[in-house]
């Protein structure tokens, strides 16, 4: 009588890597007989079985430099994400450069990438600009000044109005509503010179009340659209600017060449203050 037994040896992988052949012979009569033989696979075989599949990549050029992107990483791919596989700074700006021209490769947007593109890291650099931690540090202390029901602006910070502000004595009422129009790149060096006040405002020259010069009406095409739609009613631009302007001026400075200016409107403030 004769048995066959048959199994397979495994490596750590599950893979098979050898075959056992067994035969058990027992005859009427007689001891068991054993026959066994080992069948090893060629390791060229076992290595095609082991050897995992090459990783397809998606090679593009940032600069002069090749960068090979697996293909694995493309789905749901952004900006930022390429920044980090591509090793690029987060703080360099990545540009696309394409057929029609450069464009800004934003962290937040997908990004659909492809063999041959060519990219380029550049820089950020500063534009012109509102100052905005400077002005938001401004307006803190005008809401501490006037009041947080008193002080009003836009996100954008195109202007800054104050209501109920105080006027010198000598005008025929104690206060107006102002709006300070803030310069594109304020903070920066430039000036506040525009501002409107309420209408119907008069001052007391010689016991009499007249309309004091630099109060000038139709002023709508001197203010935002913004300011129009918040304020539904009729302004007078105030034409007092700052000729001068140093980096510690704020809009406190400009409010305080405003209350000087309308303590005097009729002053000729155009001559030379060293004769006055």
């Amino acid at each position: 009588m004769e048995k066959y037994l048959l199994n397979a040896t495994r490596n750590s992988n599950g893979v098979i890597v050898a075959i056992n052949f067994r035969v058990e012979t027992r005859l009427e009569g007689s001891s068991l007989s054993v026959f066994t033989q080992k069948y090893c696979l060629a390791r060229d075989s076992l290595n095609r079985t082991e050897q995992p599949k090459q990783k397809r990549m998606t090679t593009v050029k940032i600069g002069s430099h090749e960068i090979n992107i697996p293909d694995t990483q493309l789905d749901g791919l952004t900006g930022a994400r390429f920044k980090e596989l591509a090793n690029v700074p987060s703080d360099k700006v990545l540009i696309e450069r394409g057929a029609n021209g450069n464009q800004v490769v934003r962290n937040d947007a997908p990004l659909d990438l492809t063999s041959g593109q060519q990219f380029l890291e550049v820089n950020r650099f500063r534009t012109a600009g509102r100052n905005v931690s400077r002005v938001n540090e401004e307006l803190r202390l005008m809401v501490a000044k006037f009041g947080d029901n008193q002080v009003h602006w836009l996100a954008t910070l195109e202007w800054v109005l104050i209501l109920n502000w105080t006027l010198p004595v000598g005008w025929s009422r104690p206060t107006t509503n102002l709006v300070v129009f803030l310069p594109d790149n304020y903070g920066f060096g430039a000036p506040l010179r525009d501002c409107v006040i309420d209408p119907g405002l008069k001052f007391c020259e010689d016991g009499e009340w007249v309309e004091p010069p630099h109060y000038y009406g139709g002023e709508k095409k001197y203010m935002p659209e913004s300011l129009t739609r918040f304020a539904n009613k009729d302004w007078r631009y105030l034409c007092v600017h700052a000729e001068e302007w140093n980096a510690r001026d704020s809009i406190f400075t400009y409010l305080e060449l405003l209350q000087l200016y309308l303590s005097n409107p009729n002053y000729d403030w155009n001559t030379d203050l060293a004769h006055a």
